[in-house]
């Protein structure tokens, strides 16, 4: 059996459907869903209503919930569907790149954020440390995609530039002879 509602009228109470729910204009997908909510004029739209309203992806098996963007971007806003307010978070369609509007901070205390100025802050939670690990070597770029500083994996640093040292720079190991430009670490342990 069929159910056809006119403009105006509901259905009071609970309603089971066996086949398809399609609210104004169907799919035009090969692959039809079981509710459709059309509207090719305005743009389809759904409000789940009350209280702490929640979308549950109920899955079975091994299987991960998913939503398809069509291969647009996948915009979360801070509005309503009167005024839909400012881009909190933005996936882009293909390649998954993500845009936050705010700082995101990881578990800890730790966070990426904007220092206030437009710079980028990366910080570790209280009395927590910071630690980078690479497979291979670490670079430090500036200036247009310029290495300043790398580390190889035995350990040995490179800087592209100047050591300008507030205090006095300190050594550790054997001493040893200066020979052409490279410093050795003084019998003082200091290079002052």
């Amino acid at each position: 059996m069929a159910i056809r509602l006119l403009s105006g009228e509901t259905i009071d109470g609970d309603a089971s459907f066996s086949g398809r729910v399609i609210i104004g204009d169907d799919a035009i997908t090969t692959d039809k869903p079981g509710l459709v909510v059309g509207d090719t004029t305005n743009g389809g739209q759904i409000t789940i209503r009350g209280l702490s309203p929640t979308l549950f992806f109920d899955k079975t098996g091994a299987n991960n919930p998913k939503i398809l963007t069509d291969g647009g971007l996948l915009e979360i806003k801070s509005g309503t569907l009167d005024s839909e307010g400012s881009v909190l978070m933005s996936l882009t369609g293909g390649v998954g790149n993500a845009t936050f509007a705010g700082n995101i901070t990881i578990g800890g205390g730790h966070a990426f954020a904007n220092d206030g100025n437009g710079d980028l802050e990366i910080s570790s939670g209280s009395s927590d440390n910071m630690i980078i690990i690479s497979n291979g070597t670490l670079s430090i770029r500036t200036g247009g995609n310029n290495e300043r500083l790398g580390f190889n994996s035995a350990g040995t640093a490179t800087f592209s530039g100047q050591i300008i040292a507030s205090d006095s720079i300190k050594f550790t190991g054997n001493v040893s002879t200066p020979t052409g430009n490279t410093i050795y670490r003084p019998a003082n342990n200091e290079l002052a």
